[in-house]
């Protein structure tokens, strides 16, 4: 086999593959022993018709099939031995089959970037660092009072704070119901009577069980504009919101607890477990900002192109009980984190093979022990589960470097530090690769 590789438009390469007739000839042969198998032909039995009348009915249908069988594989076999990373698949530009002169192939493939690594060290980078107070506790302390709250009819009229259960029916300005617009077993939470984000439920306030009321609302049209609703809305319950109270018994009742203060400690621990992660994750993103910042890398169109398709349909699943959602702001978010994440991967995969930080299996062994230690798993079953799927071994291979790279990335960064409230933690944006 005679191969010519030569440079097209940045990532294309232009293959031209040859087979002499002596080299295509047992693959065409090959074929043909399938068709003899195959062949029905009056007055022979069912494979047994002589070769010589094969070749001569189908010979011509023989070595296309061949041919269609063989491409792949000798566009593998050159990738292989002339490590061509290629993308996606070739485009054939051209096939030519001569009984003399063989298989003459001429294939375009684009192959994967090469990152050029111009500066990825001695970078100036904000770190929030998180404290979680006294009052992030309680807070979660509280939430886990109203996940083990129950309800409690109410017989002497809904005040703030209570749930109602109502049915509401839209009405005109005279009463008169709007066909289609039912809607029943509607649970609200009546509001104070100031709230200024809701001026519906105050006016449910004294309602009872089997009570009628109207309520009429002002609310902005399309253009702005003030416009009224009427609604008629039917009491079917009303009830309050009853709290355990927060002692040693809720405790042992929300895991395995002795008292609160154990409680109390296990919330902290894990406030501040969680901080210190939001705050890794973070800096992680402002190293790979800058990395790809100082480092400009161009993708192949087909490439981007694959890989953003794929995010999209990952998008559309995650999002499809998601009301207002645009498809192209979904592809253009989709494009967005395509490319972020392709130039990290393969400046992260340049700066591991310079710096000597590539994963090997030793490491990818221990983390698995380590991991089935904290799992209370047979180590060497997850040895081998891991690492016996090709798919799973460079997942972690993968999740791995990343960590590693960022981590040395870190140690070669200024880093300020400043401290951040952790109920303030949304004010910053985080995006993630």
């Amino acid at each position: 086999m005679d191969v010519q590789i030569s440079n097209g438009d940045k990532w294309k390469r232009h293959l031209e593959i040859s087979l002499t007739s002596t080299e295509l000839k047992p693959h065409v042969e090959k074929t043909l022993r399938v068709f003899q198998k195959q062949a029905r032909l009056d007055g022979f039995r069912p494979g047994k018709v002589p070769m010589h009348l094969v070749e001569k009915l189908f010979s011509d249908e023989a070595r296309r099939k061949a041919i269609e069988e063989l491409v792949p594989n000798l566009l593998a076999e050159v990738r292989e031995q002339h490590r061509l990373r290629t993308v996606g698949p070739a485009q054939l530009d051209e096939v030519k089959i001569d009984e003399n002169d063989g298989l003459k192939l001429r294939a375009t493939v684009e192959v994967e970037p090469v990152a050029e690594l111009k500066s990825y060290s001695g970078f100036t980078l904000d770190q929030a660092v998180y404290e979680v107070t006294v009052e992030d506790v309680e807070e979660v302390l509280g939430r886990l009072r109203e996940q083990h709250s129950w309800l409690e009819s109410v017989e002497s009229g809904a005040q703030p704070g209570h749930l109602v259960t109502v049915d509401i029916q839209v009405t005109d300005a005279g009463g008169v119901p709007l066909i289609g617009r039912h809607h029943k077993d509607q649970r609200f939470r009546i509001a104070e009577p100031d709230a200024s984000d809701d001026d519906f439920t105050p006016q449910l306030i004294g309602v009872k069980p089997d009570e009628m009321r109207m309520v009429r609302i002002t609310t902005p049209d399309a253009e702005g504009k003030p416009q009224e609703k009427y609604y008629r809305v039917e009491v079917k319950e009303v009830a309050e919101v009853k709290l355990p109270e927060l002692d040693d018994e809720l405790a042992r009742t929300i895991g395995n607890y002795e008292t609160l203060a154990a409680l109390r400690q296990a919330v902290g621990a894990d406030l501040r477990a969680q901080a210190e992660q939001r705050s890794r994750e973070e800096l992680n993103d402002a190293i790979i900002e800058e990395v790809l910042k100082h480092n400009p890398l161009e993708l192949p169109d087909g490439m981007l192109a694959a890989y953003a398709n794929a995010y999209f349909e990952n998008l559309q699943e995650t999002f499809k009980n998601v009301q207002g959602l645009k498809e192209e702001d979904l592809r253009e978010e989709a494009r967005k984190r395509t490319i972020r994440y392709l130039k990290w991967r393969y400046l992260r995969e340049q700066v591991a093979e310079v710096e000597h930080l590539l994963v090997n299996e030793d490491e990818m062994r221990a983390h698995l022990t380590a991991l089935a230690a904290a799992r209370n798993e047979d180590p060497q079953r997850l040895i081998n589960k891991t690492l016996n799927d090709e798919k799973t071994r460079e997942d972690l291979r993968d999740q791995l470097e990343n960590h590693k790279v960022l981590a040395f990335l870190a140690g070669k960064m200024k880093i300020e530090q400043r401290r951040v409230l952790y109920k303030d933690r949304n004010k910053s944006r985080i995006v993630t690769v």
